[in-house]
């Protein structure tokens, strides 16, 4: 279950979803993000990781990440797990994906994604909560430059 909040900014008018999560679509989204994995499209060492190693698996869900400069962004996690025995490599080789519940309890990070602001160059943060630390701190407006006045405009729930 995706869940999400569209915010509108006073100054500006500007309005932003702010979508994180799965929805029904995840099982294609995780065929395609392994995919994009395998083609480079993430670069060569997150390739050349699933090539040495096809029982890895890597966390499809989308993740709101902000940096210290006030950048944000919602992303595809893309951190990357190992399962924790051969009974579980065995058992998820038959699925076409894996939920970040299952990585939870099956596996074992390997990889963690770091995003780099495209601004500042910067580490970016995810966010754990995104509706609850967007509500609290507030995000900065790409358009205005407007921080912490965004009302919260309305929730979502998808699937």
């Amino acid at each position: 279950m995706g869940t999400g909040k569209v915010f509108k900014f006073r100054k500006c008018g500007t309005e932003y979803n702010i979508m994180t999560g799965v929805g029904f679509a995840f099982p294609s989204i995780y065929r395609e993000t392994i995919e994009d994995i395998k083609t480079g499209k993430y670069g060569e060492e997150l390739r050349d990781l699933f090539e040495n190693d096809p029982g890895l698996a890597v966390d499809c869900e989308t993740d709101l990440y902000v940096c210290e400069c006030g950048n944000w962004t919602t992303e595809i996690n893309l951190d990357v797990y190992e399962p924790l025995n051969e009974d579980v490599k065995e058992r998820y080789a038959r699925y076409m994906y894996v939920t970040r519940d299952e990585l939870k309890k099956d596996f074992k990070l390997v990889r963690h994604h770091e995003l780099i602001c495209d601004k500042c160059g910067k580490k970016m943060k995810r966010i754990k909560y995104p509706e609850s630390y967007a509500e609290r701190y507030g995000l900065t407006c790409p358009e205005c430059g407007e921080k912490n006045t965004a009302e919260k405009y309305a929730g979502i729930m998808w699937d």
